[in-house]
């Protein structure tokens, strides 16, 4: 049976995004020194234009998914 082309739904609560923040950032925690990540994420969260460029490539690629 095929898959369909695109997820039945693709809004996150909250916790379901904080679980999958913790998951990554626990895998990277592995990958690189902890203080290294901690520096990283806090970065993400004081930087708007990092956020700004984010939600556009969203935007673009859900307006993408609902062309098909």
């Amino acid at each position: 049976m095929p898959l369909s082309p695109r997820p039945a739904r693709t809004n996150l609560t909250d916790r379901e995004c904080s679980k999958i923040l913790g998951a990554v950032i626990g895998v990277l925690v592995q990958m690189a020194h902890p203080n290294d990540v901690l520096s990283a994420v806090r970065w993400w969260a004081d930087t708007p234009d990092a956020w700004t460029a984010i939600v556009a490539l969203a935007n673009v690629t859900r307006e993408q998914q609902e062309e098909r």
